[in-house]
């Protein structure tokens, strides 16, 4: 998507951070600090593993 916004003009735009390509710069980032196993090394656990993948499922 090409679509750009003259307050957010990179917002749509591909990113990378720690070697992994986002298609865009729209994230959700964890909403509960016990779904991290250490929150410096940003390993979810698999209660959050599997709560991200029901929200992934839904489109949200």
């Amino acid at each position: 998507m090409s679509v750009k916004h003259p307050d957010c003009p990179t917002l749509l735009s591909p990113w990378s951070i720690r070697g992994q390509e986002l298609r865009n710069r729209v994230v959700f980032p964890p909403t509960c600090p016990t779904w991290v196993d250490n929150p410096w090394s940003g390993r979810f656990t698999d209660q959050a593993v599997a709560y991200y993948r029901e929200r992934a499922a839904w489109g949200w």
